[in-house]
């Protein structure tokens, strides 16, 4: 048989590193696509904390603390996620922006720097410029690679940690799905094998890993055998989808960048982004500034927005028992007590398990009628109401959706006729729990001024 003819590795290998016209085209031009990113990447980061703290609040309403430890975890990764975005595109942004005005001034002047008509300082001064400094060309090309790698750089910071986001998600997802299949009482348990198994997973691939990497053992048949499929198959679990990308991005980094200086860049910048977190997150709690005779705890002298429906933000969660104005014009005051989920802990608590059995003399309509008054009653047992230090003996509670954000709970309508014009105060205790061998109760209390006006 005629043996058919093969090219040569070298020559295919030739043949693949020559570069084609349209990316040769594509890369001397890649600065105008990269603007554009850069600006809809700033643009998206400006909008991602506002919807990461919706979502932060929806999972502080509607999960109990267990599933809000999940989503806080995600939401941490979501927002430096968010920072690293803006930091580096911003960064890029201003360095291209730059860049386009070092080559308008080429345009103008193509010598670029005529040091023969510098006019201060001698000869040997200006060698010495003209051997500090580049041509302008030159310096055109530094700026273009440097913003080159950073936005590459600002890829493979986005990869990673959209790539740990998906991975939060994924146990908080699950760990959703097994809490419903569990019975009540393994929820504790359920919680504590879940992060020791994470965890265990994690220092064991990193122990194995770091024996395979720094020591001798990578030099072995074993290693030769075993290394490759564990590195791999812990670095799919850690980038999931993105692992192939993030490959391709951070090993074309880590071998034509020595290792010292990469480690050098990558402490900085972490130093770097941790510090703008940290100046970001001081300055979202009121900044530096103190003031020594004001208030910051909410009580009948201050008055705080989010226990009002018309001073609230719109973005916030009705989390506080609240009423509809700071001036009340009418016969009564619509008091609202949301209903977060960490509620039924306590709940049960204070209750026990209040659910009806159906028998046979009741229709359906009738056994929901007194399951609801049930557990009613168990609110009336939990919020304890006074108007002006007069503890109200009977609350009419109804279950109610808020209309700001659909945040469930009750609400009651408080009479205000025996009410005076002027300053009113309406205290609101929440049970907490009782304490060892005594009879007292720990109360959360919430006081809320209001103006009647008639």
């Amino acid at each position: 048989m005629k043996e058919e003819q093969t090219e040569p590795l070298t020559d295919l290998n030739q043949k693949s590193s020559v570069k084609p016209d349209w990316l040769t085209t594509l890369e001397r031009e890649s600065w105008q696509p990269e603007l554009l990113i850069s600006g809809l990447a700033i643009f998206a980061a400006m909008q991602f904390p506002t919807l990461i703290a919706d979502f932060q609040l929806y999972v502080a309403f509607n999960f109990d603390k267990d599933m809000f430890m999940y989503a806080s975890i995600l939401t941490s990764y979501l927002s430096v996620a968010s920072y690293a975005i803006a930091i580096n595109f911003s960064v890029h942004f201003a360095l291209r922006v730059f860049w386009i005005g070092v080559l308008g001034l080429m345009s103008v002047y193509p010598k670029g720097i005529d040091y023969d008509n510098y006019p201060y300082g001698g000869k040997k001064f200006v060698e010495k410029l003209r051997q500090k400094l580049t041509t302008l060309e030159d310096f055109s090309i530094q700026i273009d690679r440097l913003c080159s790698i950073i936005f590459a750089s600002s890829g493979l910071i986005v990869l990673s940690l959209v790539s740990a986001s998906i991975l939060v998600s994924s146990v908080f997802l699950l760990s959703l799905i097994i809490k419903f299949l569990v019975p009540n009482y393994w929820d504790d348990l359920y919680n504590q094998i879940t992060v020791i198994i994470l965890a265990g997973f994690m220092v064991l691939f990193g122990i194995v890993l770091s024996l395979f990497n720094y020591t001798k053992l990578k030099h072995t048949a074993f290693a030769d055998k075993y290394h490759f499929p564990i590195y791999w198959t812990f670095s799919s679990f850690i980038f999931n989808v993105l692992n192939r990308p993030f490959h391709y991005l951070s090993m074309t980094f880590s071998t034509n960048t020595s290792a010292g200086k990469m480690n050098v860049l990558i402490g900085i910048y972490i130093v770097g982004l941790s510090g703008f977190i940290t100046l970001n997150t001081v300055m979202r709690m009121g900044g530096i500034e103190t003031r020594d005779y004001y208030a910051e705890e909410s009580n009948e002298f201050a008055l705080d927005p989010m226990f009002y429906d018309n001073l609230r933000p719109s973005h916030r969660y009705a989390t506080r028992p609240s009423i509809s104005s700071d001036v009340i014009e009418g016969k009564f005051v619509k008091l609202f007590v949301p209903y977060t989920k960490r509620l039924d802990v306590k709940l049960k608590e204070v209750c026990g398990d209040t659910t009806l059995k159906k028998d046979d003399s009741m229709n359906d309509f009738q056994h929901s009628q007194r399951q609801n008054e049930a557990y009613l009653q168990c609110f009336e047992q939990f919020y304890q109401v006074y108007l002006n230090d007069v503890k109200l003996q009977k609350v009419d509670w109804h279950f109610y959706q808020h209309p700001n954000k659909e945040e469930k709970g009750l609400i009651s309508y408080i009479p205000t006729a025996s009410l005076e014009e002027g300053k009113s105060v309406l205290r609101i205790e929440e049970w907490q729990s009782k304490k060892e061998k005594e009879e007292e109760k720990e109360m959360r209390v919430f006081e809320i001024p209001f103006w009647l006006g008639k």
